[in-house]
């Protein structure tokens, strides 16, 4: 059966990311190649576990 509204997702995702600069200094991006190691750390940490639904898996990679 398919979906009677359209997936907004979709639209969105091929499309450029924005880059959000706040006033003290951080700098909010999308996830790079070379952020695979902190984010790897990241998703090991249990608090981050405990609070975050996704789960690590094999699909990140770093090339």
């Amino acid at each position: 059966m398919a979906l009677s509204t359209p997936d907004v997702v979709q639209r969105f995702w091929d499309a450029d990311q924005p880059t959000i600069t706040t006033g003290d200094g951080l700098v909010l991006r999308p996830w790079l190649a070379g952020d695979a190691s902190a984010v790897f750390a990241a998703f090991a940490d249990p608090a981050t576990q405990r609070w975050h639904d996704l789960h690590l898996h094999a699909r990140i990679t770093t090339d």
